[in-house]
């Protein structure tokens, strides 16, 4: 069925309606909230006597005509934006006006998007380059939780939702925002005998064991982001799950969310708020929350990404330095944090199974429970004496074949001197 005639009004509404050409570009509703919200403070706050337009509105729409007529206009505001920031920055951390470098670059992205969605050309690199450096982690001085923290933190949790959120952050490293999975995301890697597989039969069921588990994230305009877990936190989910039964009175379905909004009528998925404030609790409640001192902004342990910062310390100690998986957690960081492992369709069903091998070199660091941990341990014991058995075997065979060879050269020689 082909679609309907495109009329000359189709035309002017794209073209005179900047706000909604701006808001149709999401996919994430997190992300549309937050940048909206960081543009409404700007067009009804600092530009506000810059800007023609009595709402939010026809704030937006004045601001990209006149954008689209005098570009020049527009740039020396980002620019003036840009210096105003900068200037923040070098102002004592204590002081409530400080701004952390590594934040300016936020307060243009909804700008960016909104420029971006209506053809307004931006000079980026002359606003930009206003911009300090990034501050390193180890800068700022944020650092990982520990694994005794994090253990800490699991006896205050207050029910197995809370308890799979901080295992699943902690071993995947994923961000509160990707969090909004449904239950058909979560798949087990299971291992039968010495192999690996996704699926098993009903034959294979006794044998088989997690050793671990994928979470497809969806992001941006990529189909599918795998995430791994460590077999205590797909447990932990396993966990949650039962409980979730309960509370609905039946099995979830495949498609309702993992973690849901409580207090809801219905099922609705918990936001990144939600993920967020949970955590919160839970660390208020085991008293590693507390008030910080006067003239202290930040904590030494960011509450959501020191989950983060623990996987990325657990998983490079852990793999060898030319692995394949450290490597591209390595250039997560170089990509603005983008996510962890990118693919196309084809990558993620033929390559998954290389990096799921690389993922269980670091399960025992990644995991919390020391029963889990020295189970976790005995697995990765048993995986390396299979290899170095077979390896054993492979110069066992390597050496007979040149036995072999060197019986037939003899032979050979032999013929050539009667010759």
């Amino acid at each position: 069925m082909g679609l309907k005639k495109i009329t000359s009004d189709d035309l002017e509404n794209t073209i005179l309606n900047p706000l909604e050409n701006y808001l149709s570009s999401f996919k994430s509703e997190y992300t549309k909230e937050r940048y909206t919200r960081i543009l409404k403070g700007y067009m009804m706050d600092t530009l506000s006597d810059l800007i023609d337009g009595e709402t939010f509105e026809e704030k937006v729409v004045s601001l990209v005509n006149k954008a689209r007529k005098d570009p020049q206009w527009v740039l020396s505001i980002m620019v003036t934006i840009s210096k105003m920031l900068r200037t923040r920055t070098k102002k004592d951390p204590a002081d409530k006006e400080y701004l952390n470098p590594n934040s300016i670059r936020n307060d243009f992205k909804p700008f960016k998007k909104l420029f971006e969605m209506n053809d307004v050309p931006m000079a980026w690199k002359r606003v930009y380059a206003m911009i300090p450096e990034q501050i390193p982690t180890s800068v700022t001085g944020s650092r990982p939780y520990t694994r005794a923290e994090i253990s800490h933190m699991l006896k205050f949790t207050s029910n197995s939702m809370d308890r799979s959120i901080i295992l699943v952050a902690s071993s995947s490293g994923i961000r509160a925002g990707a969090f909004d999975c449904t239950w058909k995301d979560i798949t087990p890697i299971y291992k039968v005998d010495d192999e690996l597989l996704l699926e098993i039969t009903e034959s294979q069921q006794e044998k088989a064991e997690p050793v671990c588990a994928i979470i497809t994230i969806k992001e941006k305009s990529y189909p599918e982001i795998p995430a791994f877990i460590t077999p205590e936190a797909y447990q932990a989910l396993m966990d949650w799950k039962k409980e979730y039964a309960i509370q609905l009175r039946r099995e979830p379905k495949d498609d309702e969310p993992v973690f849901k909004k409580e207090g809801w009528i219905g099922i609705r998925k918990a936001p990144r708020s939600t993920i967020t404030q949970r955590v919160v609790r839970c660390l208020r409640r085991a008293g590693m929350a507390n008030k910080l001192p006067k003239g202290k902004r930040r904590r030494d342990v960011p509450q959501m990404n020191g989950f983060r910062y623990f996987f990325n310390k657990a998983v490079k100690e852990s793999l060898k330095g030319e692995s394949q998986l450290a490597q591209l957690i390595k250039a997560e960081y170089m990509m603005d944090h983008s996510g962890i492992v990118k693919f196309d369709r084809n990558y993620f069903k033929s390559g998954i199974m290389e990096l799921v091998k690389e993922y269980l070199n670091a399960v025992p660091a990644l995991t919390i429970s020391d029963d889990e941990r020295s189970k976790a341990k005995i697995r990765k014991l048993q995986k390396e004496k299979s290899e170095l058995e077979q390896k054993n075997e492979e110069i066992s065979t390597m050496k007979d074949d040149i036995e072999k060879m060197k019986q037939r050269m003899d032979v050979s020689d032999k013929y050539k001197k009667k010759d």
